[in-house]
C-alpha cells in the first residue's frame, strides 16, 4: 500500500513540474508572439507593414526583420527610416537592404536613435520589400524601435539648390572643354556631377573645405576633401602575407583603418548630417584573373560608371578612378584644368579602383600632381588621400558654392 502511495506522489510531482514547465513556456511563447505580432499602420494613402512588429528585443547575434511600404495612391510620396531608442549600442550595427535594389544602407549604431534613410522616392502602386538585419556580436539585451514615416519634397534641399543653381547638361562623350553640371543616367539610376573647372562646388563643412563631386541618385550629396589628410596612407603593408582578396577588403585594410580613424577625429560629432553610400568595388576581367574590369572601361572604351555591379556601403570612402574620369581627370593627358587638381602638390593621391594584380601585389589608378589619372604604384605605396562622404538628402544651405562664400550647412 506505501508503495502505491509513492508512485502516486511522484505522479502527481511528475505532472506538476511538467505543468509548471509548460506554464513558463507558454507566457515566454506569449510575449515572444506579441514581440513579432505583425503591425500596419495606413497613412496618408500609404500602408506601412511591420511584418515582425516595430517593437524589437532580441538577445540573438544576428537577426533578420521585414518590412514593406506600399503607395495606394496617385503621387509620388517620400518616407524615411529611423531606428530609435536603442537600450545599449554597444557593438551594435545594421543593414538594411531592398529588395529591388531601391535602396541599401548600413552602419554602426552610435548613437540612440538613428536615421538609416530619407526622402526615399516610391512611386504610385509600388511596394519596397525591406530586410533588415541586425549585428549584436556580444549577444546583448538589444531593444529598439523601428520606425518608417512621409516627409515633403523640398526645394531648398541641398540637391535641389545645386540644380537649381546649375542647369544640368548632357555629353554623349566626354570633352576637354565640357564644364558644368552633367547628368547621366545608366541602369535606372540618374545622377549629376560637376566636370571641369567648375567654381561654384566648394562646401564648408566640420570646419572642413570640401568640393561638390556629385548628387547621388537618391538625392544625397558627394563630397571630396579639397586637401589631403593629415597623413599619407596605403591599402597594405609592403611585406604583409594577406591574399588579394584580404588586402582590397575595404572594411580591415590599411586604407579602411585610416579612414575611420580619420572620421572619428574630424567627423564623428557631425555623423548626424551624413549618411551611408555606395562606393564601387572593382572586378576582374574575365579573360585575364589579373586585370580588372577598369581597364577596359576607362582605356578602351572610354566610358566611365556611374552605377557600381559591386560596392561597399560605408560613411567614408574614396573616389572611384571613374569618378575622376568623369570629374575631368585624363588617362592619356596631363590636366591641370579641372576641381579635383591640386596645385602646389608634389604626392599622387590614391582612387579606390585597382587596375592589375599580380605577385601578390595590387596596383591602383592614382591621380599625379599634373593632374593624370596613372596606374604605376602599388597599394603598398604611401600617397596623398583625399576622403570622401556623403550628405543627407535633407541637408539645407546658405552661400553661394564660391571659394569666398561656399555652401554652408545651416
Amino acid at each position: 500500500m506505501a508503495n502505491k502511495y509513492k508512485t502516486a506522489l511522484r505522479f502527481i510531482g511528475f505532472l506538476l513540474i511538467l505543468f509548471i514547465f509548460l506554464f513558463i513556456f507558454y507566457q515566454k511563447y506569449k510575449v515572444e508572439l506579441q514581440k513579432s505580432s505583425p503591425l500596419v499602420v495606413v497613412e496618408d494613402g500609404i500602408s506601412i507593414n511591420y511584418l515582425q512588429g516595430n517593437k524589437i528585443e532580441t538577445e540573438k547575434e544576428k537577426t533578420n526583420y521585414s518590412f514593406s511600404i506600399t503607395n495606394n495612391s496617385t503621387t509620388t510620396k517620400f518616407y524615411y527610416i529611423s531606428l530609435n531608442d536603442f537600450n545599449t549600442t554597444n557593438h551594435i550595427s545594421y543593414l538594411l537592404t531592398e529588395k529591388k535594389n531601391v535602396f541599401e544602407n548600413q552602419g554602426d549604431i552610435t548613437t540612440s536613435s538613428i536615421e538609416c534613410g530619407s526622402l526615399i522616392a516610391i512611386e504610385p502602386n509600388a511596394t519596397h520589400f525591406y530586410t533588415l538585419t541586425i549585428f549584436n556580436t556580444e549577444k546583448n539585451h538589444l531593444t529598439f524601435e523601428l520606425k518608417i514615416g512621409l516627409e515633403e519634397e523640398q526645394e531648398e534641399y541641398f540637391a535641389n539648390i545645386l540644380l537649381k543653381n546649375n542647369p544640368a547638361q548632357t555629353a554623349d562623350t566626354l570633352s576637354s572643354d565640357d564644364l558644368g553640371l552633367f547628368l547621366k543616367t545608366e541602369e535606372n539610376e540618374t545622377i549629376y556631377y560637376f566636370r571641369g573647372n567648375v567654381e561654384n562646388n566648394y562646401v564648408s563643412f566640420a570646419n572642413l573645405l570640401w568640393r561638390i563631386v556629385k548628387i547621388n541618385s537618391d538625392g544625397s550629396v558627394r563630397l571630396i576633401l579639397n586637401d589631403y589628410a593629415d597623413i599619407t596612407s596605403n591599402f597594405y603593408e609592403s611585406a604583409s602575407s594577406k591574399s588579394i582578396e584580404e588586402k582590397l577588403d575595404l572594411n580591415t585594410n590599411e586604407m579602411a583603418l585610416y579612414l575611420e580613424d580619420w572620421y572619428e577625429r574630424n567627423l564623428k560629432e557631425f555623423e548626424s548630417q551624413m549618411i551611408s553610400q555606395r562606393y564601387c568595388l572593382e572586378e576582374k576581367s574575365n579573360e585575364d584573373e589579373t586585370i580588372y574590369q577598369s581597364i577596359e572601361r576607362l582605356e578602351i572604351d572610354k566610358n566611365p560608371r556611374v552605377t557600381c555591379q559591386n560596392s561597399i556601403t560605408k560613411k567614408i570612402g574614396l573616389l572611384s578612378a571613374d569618378e575622376v574620369y568623369l570629374a575631368g581627370g585624363s588617362i592619356e593627358n596631363t590636366n591641370t584644368n579641372f576641381y579635383l587638381y591640386l596645385p602646389n602638390k608634389v604626392l599622387s593621391w590614391w582612387t579606390l579602383t585597382p587596375s592589375k594584380s599580380s605577385n601578390n601585389e595590387i596596383i591602383y589608378y592614382e591621380v599625379s600632381n599634373e593632374g593624370r589619372l596613372l596606374k604605376e604604384s602599388y597599394g603598398s605605396y604611401f600617397k596623398g588621400v583625399r576622403p570622401v562622404i556623403n550628405l543627407i538628402k535633407r541637408t539645407e544651405v546658405t552661400g553661394e558654392g564660391t571659394l569666398q562664400n561656399p555652401y554652408t550647412i545651416k
